[in-house]
């Protein structure tokens, strides 16, 4: 296989930085951060998933990105939904 550069390997198309199109969904769109946030700018975006505790990692150039995982829901205990008591400490 031919050796290729970090930037073709990580810059396919514009706006695109992920070497395959399957990782493309292993992450939101930087339109659905925007959505999801409400904000346009990445420090107020990466505020506001701290704020709400949402799994996001920080790009080198200072972008949010957030794996789609972060929404999947878990089963605990056995539950399918959480028992929120619980969690607030609650029994």
């Amino acid at each position: 296989m031919a050796q290729r550069s970090r930037r073709q390997l990580c810059s396919n198309s514009v706006g695109s930085w992920l070497p395959t199109k399957d990782a493309d969904a292993m992450f939101l769109t930087a339109d659905n951060i925007e959505n999801l946030t409400g904000y346009v700018q990445a420090a107020a975006q990466i505020k506001w998933l701290r704020k709400n505790g949402i799994t996001h990692f920080v790009r080198g150039d200072g972008r949010p990105v957030v794996p789609t995982n972060a929404f999947a829901s878990e089963k605990i205990d056995g539950a399918t939904t959480p028992n929120f008591a619980a969690l607030r400490g609650r029994h």
